[in-house]
Parts: C-alpha cells; structure tokens; sequence
C-alpha cells in the first residue's frame, strides 16, 4: 500500500566505498610474504620454544589480579577522601552553628 504525501521522503543512504590507492605489486608482493613464511614456519616457530634473543616484556599472569587490587586501591582512596571531606564540613557547620570561640 502506497502513502501518498506532499513532500519527498529521503531514500537511504549508500554505502560506495572505493580505495583510492590500490597497489596490485604491493598485494601480490606481501602474499608471496605470506606463502614463504607458512612454508618456512618463521612466524610461529611451531609454538614450541621462543625465537632466539626474545624476552617477553609480560610475564604470564602478571595481568591477573591488576584490575582486581587496582579496584581495591582506588575504593580505599575514595573512602579516604570522603572521609576526610565529611570531616571538614562538620568542623565548618560547627563553627558557623556555635560560633568561634576562644
């Protein structure tokens, strides 16, 4: 069933994307990259033993528990903070309530 209208209802957009620079050598050239490293086995190295001259900058597990005591650090500064606020609100209510006096 067909609206009729007074005005023109948008028709959607399309998505016509076309890469601008294309380079068919540099293609070709990183797939016969590709096919020479799975041949040889370079990349991965069988995932038996690192590659010579490596060191992992990240230990395995040293991300585990970050985020968990990262948490608990943050929450114990804010109570600390809040307290410290609460603190100095009620010294400033007491003096503007009771007066300074000494």
């Amino acid at each position: 069933m067909t609206r009729i209208s007074f005005f023109k209802t948008p028709s959607p957009r399309k998505f016509n994307y076309i890469p601008m620079y294309y380079d068919a050598e540099k293609e070709a050239f990183n797939e016969k990259i590709k096919r020479i490293k799975a041949k040889y086995d370079i990349e991965n190295n069988n995932g038996s033993e690192p590659k010579e001259g490596y060191v992992p900058g990240i230990r395995r597990g040293s991300m585990r528990n970050y985020f968990k005591t990262h948490a608990a650090k943050s929450k114990k500064r804010s109570n600390l903070r809040l307290l410290i606020v609460l603190m100095v609100l009620l010294l400033i209510a007491y003096y503007l309530i009771f007066g300074y006096k000494f």
